[in-house]
């Protein structure tokens, strides 16, 4: 049987220092974060290539890294949460990953361990609530959003795919949001409690399905836009697969799309999000 890895909320907690390790570089250290602020403006994750330009803004740690200790770091991992064993398409993202695993041409653009403390602070805005900003997730406080200060989308399509460990309530991947929340807003949202939660497509009223899994646990939430796809076809897909099953269930729908950027919310005061890969492809196929 196939192993995965399984980032339990204990883990990313408790073992961020003994999991994440710490950054080979001075440039990320926290105690330099305040007097450099307008360099941060500009290139959020030191690496010398600025954020307009930069494909990945990520910590050197989140590349360099090995989180589900395969033997092969993060940056040259296509499926660096998982065990990944079968590429359908042969592109050389795993199916666990793919968000279009019979259809060659996906490719894994960004990972995001959330590695440096500083840089999470510099990269993620927070909106409302109360966040920890530490290495190793984005955490929560109190309820609240986190919003990332730059797009990460793609022109033509992209896929968010988010680690979560989630208290009761809700939490939703938003796709398009900004500082401040609008009713236009779309993204992923799932709703539930300890025996049913309800994934649904914000922004598509009727886009929504019922899972017989408790929200209270690891989850994988995933999100695919698709910008350019035609006038009234589906151009936002959701899936969530939760870590004890492993069974993915996903609903689509048709929605208007905002300016905006991804970002996280949740309604109750236990969560984190401890990681983020970001997949595009060059094409339009329907979703």
């Amino acid at each position: 049987m196939r192993r995965r890895c399984e980032l339990v909320p204990v883990l990313v907690l408790a073992g961020c220092n003994t999991i994440f390790g710490l950054e080979r570089t001075v440039l990320v250290d926290a105690e330099v974060v305040e007097e450099d602020a307008d360099l941060f403006t500009v290139d959020r994750d030191r690496d010398g290539v600025p954020d307009d330009m930069d494909s990945c803004i990520a910590s050197i740690a989140d590349a360099e890294l090995d989180v589900e200790g395969d033997g092969q770091p993060n940056k040259t991992d296509p499926c660096p949460f998982d065990y990944g064993t079968v590429d359908t398409d042969m592109d050389g993202v795993f199916d666990d990953c793919d968000p279009f695993p019979n259809l060659t041409g996906d490719r894994m653009r960004c990972v995001m361990t959330f590695a440096s403390a500083p840089i999470n602070r510099a990269l993620w805005e927070v909106r409302d609530g109360e966040w920890h900003m530490v290495a190793g997730f984005l955490g929560i406080v109190t309820p609240g959003t986190v919003v990332a200060a730059v797009p990460f989308e793609a022109p033509i399509i992209t896929t968010y795919d988010a680690r979560i460990s989630s208290g009761p309530s809700a939490v939703t991947l938003w796709v398009r949001t900004g500082d401040v929340a609008s009713p236009t807003d779309v993204g992923c949202e799932l709703r539930g409690n300890t025996t049913n939660t309800t994934l649904s497509v914000l922004g598509a009223p009727s886009a929504m399905t019922t899972v017989g899994q408790p929200i209270v646990q690891a989850i994988r939430l995933r999100a695919t836009i698709s910008p350019l796809a035609p006038a009234g076809m589906m151009n936002l897909r959701c899936s969530v697969a939760f870590t004890a099953t492993s069974v993915v269930t996903q609903v689509g729908g048709a929605v208007a799309l905002p300016a905006g950027r991804v970002g996280f919310t949740f309604e109750a005061a236990t969560g984190a999000v401890y990681g983020l890969t970001v997949l595009e492809r060059d094409d339009t196929p329907s979703l």
